[in-house]
Parts: structure tokens; sequence; C-alpha cells
């Protein structure tokens, strides 16, 4: 019984996650923001899918037919596949969807856990998953609906699979690798930067640890295969869709542009990720544990320690080398990407902890790194500790440092988003359109996270409204001309239009649209939370006026 406490803390760890997600879902009403309502959307579509039979839901699985999704990247289709037994229990709604996601902090933890217990022990296991879990990068999007947090998840699966495989010296574990690297790649291709550097130093390791060597490459080969396989079912019908929107996004100098991002040659893009671990995604005394154990995990790299022990650190040497550099290379960037890098960050700070010779340092440590952690989690999950200050930062060489903070932006809000009154408000207006005599063509001008076509299209498809979606003035979206020809409804806000809109873009619109004599105000306004207002425009109705 006292060699399962750890396992039974680390239960106890998940189980307070999901209870604690559960609360801060229920204190927060706003939509599933950008990628996130996308991924709901498509969640939808399959669940809607399933009652129709096994054709209909393939077509939906692959995106096809009534089904394709312009917004949606073809082969990240785990995350929305994951919530539809949720759905059967606990019906179709977002936080259903969300909390479904719980089991992959499952996955994430006992794989942190199985990979310290392999490194350290139990004890050392225990640690790593308090910390993994109160880092901001974790919980924050293990509370939305992320392709980046389920990654996570499965990188760290992954490479306690590579480790219990003992490099591929064991075919059921080399296996199990190869359908959790297929799942990884159907996740998010991000998987596949961060994975490379464990499989490379794997792959090393074969080669000069030169015992059972055949054995183990043919491992390494079905291995391989069983993650082609599993990919290659959305891969290779959207080889070229996939390829293309990877150039288009990260590869993207004018991505990079339009987010004023640091150029390449730039001291600013060397520090973007370290900067965004730091005051983003692991908090600044995180960060600096991590710096102070990469000392201690990597000194003498090939003295003093086992060969197991040797592969261990290279494969964790790789997973943070790796990544850095080709995201750093990379034009495009986002503080998400570098999301499954934390799990090494608590592996080898929980090393250097146990490595502390002196047993009351040592446990000052772990106490002081419970306090800090459990701070940090509950004061920028619920609210802010009046004893506490709400943010200390410096500015050093130029870079802003975030030293600690609470609260915001990490709470939840109830803000009153009124995009289902909106929605139900156009329906009530509907007269006798739509111009295709099939669905409401709707145009939404902003491109904020709160009002948006992928907002709009997951709260059309969740209370099955005959609407259609398209933007304005964004790559892929439509023209002003392709507006006025084609919507039945057009929904303007003033002030902030979001990244893609400015404020002049919209004024023009909105005089193109006046001066075309087609499309007339409908008489209510709607006030959002950020104290602006939402018009709607209808479609002048064939030989009548507009509702009201």
């Amino acid at each position: 019984m006292k060699k399962r406490i750890p396992l039974l803390i680390v239960i106890s760890l998940i189980i307070l996650h999901a209870v604690c997600n559960f609360i801060w879902l229920k204190n927060d009403d706003r939509p599933l923001q950008f990628d996130f309502g996308i991924y709901f959307d498509r969640s939808i579509d399959l669940f809607k899918s399933v009652k129709m039979g096994p054709k209909v839901f393939i077509q939906a699985l692959l995106g096809q037919g009534p089904y394709l999704n312009v917004y949606f990247h073809p082969s990240r289709i785990i995350v929305p596949l994951v919530s539809l037994p949720a759905y059967l229990f606990f019906g179709l709604h977002e936080d259903v969807a969300v909390m479904a996601l719980v089991v992959f902090f499952a996955i994430l933890a006992l794989s942190v856990y199985g990979i310290s217990k392999r490194i350290i022990g139990p004890g050392a296991g225990v640690l790593a998953v308090f910390i993994v879990g109160t880092m901001p990068g974790i919980f924050w999007l293990s509370r939305h609906y992320s392709s980046e947090f389920v990654t996570t998840a499965i990188m760290a699966l992954s490479v306690y699979l590579l480790i219990k495989s003992d490099y591929f010296s064991h075919k059921g574990y080399s296996a199990l690798l190869g359908i959790s690297a297929g799942l990884g790649l159907l996740t998010k291709g991000i998987y596949f930067v961060f994975i490379l550097g464990p499989l490379l130093s794997a792959f090393v390791t074969v080669l000069v640890v030169k015992e059972n060597i055949r054995p183990r490459m043919f491992n390494m080969i079905f291995s391989a295969s069983l993650c082609v396989l599993v990919a290659s079912f959305w891969y290779v019908p959207y080889f070229n869709t996939i390829t293309t929107r990877i150039l288009n996004v990260p590869f993207s100098d004018e991505v990079r542009k339009l987010y004023n991002m640091p150029e390449i040659l730039s001291v600013q893009n060397i520090l973007f990720y370290p900067v965004a671990v730091i005051n983003w995604g692991a908090s600044f005394f995180y960060s600096l544990l991590f710096i102070l154990g990469c000392f201690r995990f990597f000194h003498n790299l090939n003295a003093q320690s086992s060969v197991a022990f040797r592969q261990i650190k290279y494969t964790i040497l790789m997973w943070i080398v790796v990544p850095y550099v080709f995201l750093t290379m990379v034009p495009s960037k986002s503080e998400e990407y570098f999301n499954l890098f934390y799990p090494v960050m608590a592996i080898v700070i929980t090393f250097a902890v146990f490595s502390v010779k002196r047993k009351l340092l040592r446990w000052g440590l772990m106490v002081l790194i419970v306090l800090v952690g459990g701070v940090q989690f509950f004061g920028m999950s619920y609210g802010t500790m009046d004893i506490l200050p709400k943010q200390l930062a410096m500015n050093a060489a130029g870079v802003h440092i975030t030293i600690f903070k609470q609260g915001a932006p990490f709470l939840p809000q109830r803000t009153g988003w009124k995009m289902g009154e909106v929605l139900n408000y156009i329906y009530a207006n509907r007269n006798d359109r739509p111009i295709d005599n099939k669905r409401y063509a709707i145009c939404i001008m902003p491109d904020m996270g709160e009002l948006s076509v992928p907002v709009g299209k997951y709260h059309a498809n969740l209370h099955d409204l005959p609407f259609g979606f398209f933007g304005l003035n964004r790559a892929g979206y439509e023209t002003t001309e392709k507006m006025l020809t084609t919507a039945d409804f057009i929904v303007t806000k003033t002030g902030y239009q979001g990244l893609f809109l400015t404020e002049e873009r919209r004024e023009l619109a909105i005089n193109q649209i006046e001066q075309s004599g087609l499309f007339t105000k409908l008489p209510r306004d709607f006030s959002f939370p950020d104290g602006r207002l939402v018009n709607v425009y209808g479609r002048v109705p064939r030989g009548g006026n507009s509702g009201g």
C-alpha cells in the first residue's frame, strides 16, 4: 500500500484539477474563441453525424461534402472526436466539450509522473505533476477547447513510451509509441517539431549502443510504420491543403508582419519563446528554477551515470533544443506553439530539487514550490489575494519581464456576450430570405474572439439555425462586393474590430452598405460587454419592408 501512495496522490491531483476546471467554467460565460470555437463546431458536426449512420459519420470525420469547413485544418481530428462520448451522457454544450479533455490532463500527469519516476523516483513524480499542473500555459489552456493542450499531453505520453520501450528494445511499447505519434500528428502538426528531437536521440542511441541492434531497428521501423498508418488517413488525402496551410501561416512573413512579430535576425526573435515562457506559460519562478535545474541535470553529461540515464538525459536535451531552434527560425510565432515544452520543464526542476543532498534544504524547496505554485494557480484562476501585489514586473535590456502576477487575464468572466441573442433576432427577422433559398448568409464584419465567424458558426450549428457565415477583409474571407451580393444579413460593431479589420475599413463598408439601397438597419441594437454596440443590417425583402 505504501508504494501506491505517490500514485494515489497523483490521481488526487488529477481529480482536483478537474473540479477546479468545472468551477472555473461555471463562472465563465465567454464563447469559445478562434480555433477553440472551430474545434467545437467540428465536434457538433461529428456528434450529429453519428445519428445518421456510418457513411455520413465518415464523411463528417473527413470534413467532406456538407461538412467541409474552410476554417478548419482537415488533419486535426482528435480534439473534436474525443468529446463525443461525453455528449451522450451530459448533452451538447461548450462546457461539456472542454471538461471531456480532462482525460488529457490525466494522460499528461501520469506520463510526467512515469518519466520522473523512471529518472528519480515516485516521490519526484508527484512533485513534477504538481509543477506542470500549476503552470498557466497548462491550466489556462485546459479550460479551453485547445489542441495545444491535448498535443502537450500526447507529447509527454510519447516520450514516456519511448523511455519505457528502452529505446525500441520492447516491441509492445514501440508499437504504442507509433500509435501515440500518429495521434499527435492528428492533433496538431506542431507535435512533429517537438517529438523529432527525442526520436533523433533514440535513433543515435540504437546506433551507438549496438546491443540487440537488429531487433531494435525492426521495432523502430515497425513503430514508424504504425505512426504513418494512423496519420495517413487524413494526411494523404489532404496533403496539399496541409502543406499550403503550413506555408501560409507559420512560414509566412506576411503573418509575421501582421502580428508585428520580430524579424528572425534580431535579439527580440531569439528571446521570443524564453520571454513567453516567463511571462505567460510557466512563470518567472518556475523559469528560474528550470535554468538552475538545467545546470544540475546536464552537468557532466557523460560522467558518473549509467548508460540508461545518459540516454534519458540526451532525450530530454533534444526535447528542449530542437523545437526551440526550429520555432525560433520560423517567421510566424505564437506563445502557444511552445506549450509542449512545459512537461520537460517540470521534470528538470524536479530532478534539481531531488538532487539536493541536504534533506532540510530539499524539503524547504518543495514547500516553497507548493506555496508559490498554489498561489499562482488559485490566484490566477479565481481572483487576487489582497495581501499580495497584483503584478510585479521589470524591464531588462528593453524586454518586459513579469516576475509575479495574479488574476487577469486568467480569471473567469461573466460578461454576457450576446451572440445567441443576435442570431435569434436575425432568425426572427428573416422574412422571404435567403437569397439561395437554403441558408441565410450572414457576414460578420468584426474578427474579435467573442464576435467572429467561428463563434457565429458554432452557435448556429448548436441550435440548428439555417445560417452560413463569412467575414470581411481577412485572408480567405470575401470582398465587400461579395458581401453586398451574397449576404442576407450583416453584423457590425462599433469600436475595436479585431486584428484583421480597422475601424476605418468598417466605416467604408458601412457607407457602401447604406448607399447600395440593398440593406436596411434593423431597429434593435445590442450592447456588448466592451461598451460598444452591435448592429444588424438585413437585406430589403423582395416586394416589402424589413422586419423589426
